[in-house]
C-alpha cells in the first residue's frame, strides 16, 4: 500500500504540471495543423526548403509592403508565439536543432515550426524561452489544447487502475536463500511444476523476461543504444517520446502486458517519464 500511495503521489504531481501540446506528441495532429498553415491565405507558412525558398520571400515581402532584406529577418525564429522555452524542449520527440536553426512551437497555429521560416502573422517579440512565459501562452490556448479537466480525470483514473493492478499482481518477499530462483509463495499457490521454477530467458531481440502466471513473457528491445550507453534512459526526451507513443498501445487480454512491464523499465507515468 505504501509503494502505491507513493506512485500515485508521483503521478499526480506529475499530472499538475504543464501538459505538453497534443502536437508535439501525435504526428498526424501535427502534420494536419502544418499542412492547413500553409495552404491558409493568410498564413502561408514557408518557405518549404529554407535553402531554395525561390520566391517566397519577395512574396512575404509585398505581403508586408517591405523589402526582400527586411522580410528576411522576420522569422519564426524571432516570433512572439514561438516557444523554445526548457519545458517545451522537454515536449519535443527528438533533436530539435540542425544546421538551419531550431524547432519550436508556434502558439498561434498549434504545431512544431523552424527557426528560419515565417508567415504572415509574424509578430515581433519572440522567442518565448522562459517556462513561465510558456505557461503564459498555455493558459491563453488551453480551449484549444483538448485537454479538459475531464480528460485529465480519466487520465488519473486509468493510471491508478493500472497501479492498482500492478500492486495486485506483483508483491515483494524475503528470500529463503541466496541462490533462490523463483518465489517460493508463488509457487505454493500457483503450483508451478519443475520447468516454471526455472529462471526466464529473453526470446530473441528481447532484453529482459518475467514469468506470468506460469509463463515467461518478453519485453524491451535488447543491445545498446548508439553511443554505446543503455537504451532505456528515463526522464530524458527520448524516454517522454516512448511514453507518449506506448500509452496508446491497448491493454492485453492477460495482463501484465510486454507493453506495461516495458514502460514500467522506462518509468512512464501517463506520456511522460518521471525519472
Amino acid at each position: 500500500m505504501k509503494l502505491l500511495l507513493e506512485k500515485f503521489k508521483k503521478f499526480a504531481e506529475e499530472v499538475h504540471k504543464l501538459v505538453c501540446p497534443p502536437a508535439t506528441q501525435d504526428l498526424e495532429l501535427n502534420t494536419k495543423n502544418r499542412d492547413a498553415a500553409i495552404q491558409a491565405e493568410h498564413i502561408q507558412y514557408g518557405p518549404l526548403n529554407v535553402s531554395e525558398p525561390e520566391n517566397y520571400w519577395q512574396n512575404i515581402a509585398a505581403h508586408w509592403n517591405t523589402s526582400e532584406k527586411a522580410a528576411r529577418k522576420s522569422l519564426c525564429g524571432n516570433c512572439v508565439a514561438f516557444d523554445i522555452s526548457p519545458r517545451m524542449k522537454d515536449c519535443m520527440p527528438g533533436e530539435t536543432s540542425d544546421q538551419d536553426g531550431q524547432l519550436g512551437y508556434c502558439w498561434m497555429h498549434h504545431f512544431k515550426c523552424h527557426s528560419a521560416r515565417s508567415c504572415y502573422t509574424w509578430a515581433k517579440g519572440g522567442p518565448i524561452k522562459d517556462d513561465n512565459k510558456s505557461a503564459e501562452w498555455q493558459e491563453k490556448n488551453k480551449s484549444s489544447l483538448g485537454v479538459t479537466k475531464s480528460r485529465l480525470k480519466e487520465i488519473i483514473e486509468e493510471e491508478l487502475t493500472s497501479i492498482i493492478n500492478e500492486e495486485e499482481l506483483f508483491y515483494e518477499v524475503d528470500a529463503l536463500d541466496i541462490n533462490e530462483e523463483y518465489c517460493p509463495v508463488c509457487q505454493e499457490t500457483q503450483g508451478l511444476d519443475e520447468d516454471e521454477k526455472k529462471p526466464c530467458k529473453p526470446s530473441k531481440g528481447k532484453r529482459f523476461a518475467k514469468r506470468v502466471d506460469g509463463k515467461c513473457r518478453s519485453f524491451g528491445q535488447a543491445g545498446k543504444a548508439k553511443d554505446g550507453g543503455d537504451r532505456i534512459r528515463p526522464g530524458t526526451a527520448k524516454a517522454d517520446a516512448y511514453c507518449a507513443r506506448s500509452a496508446k498501445i491497448k491493454k492485453c487480454k492477460n495482463p501484465p502486458c510486454a507493453n506495461t512491464l516495458s514502460r514500467k523499465k522506462w518509468k512512464c507515468q501517463g506520456s511522460k517519464s518521471v525519472a
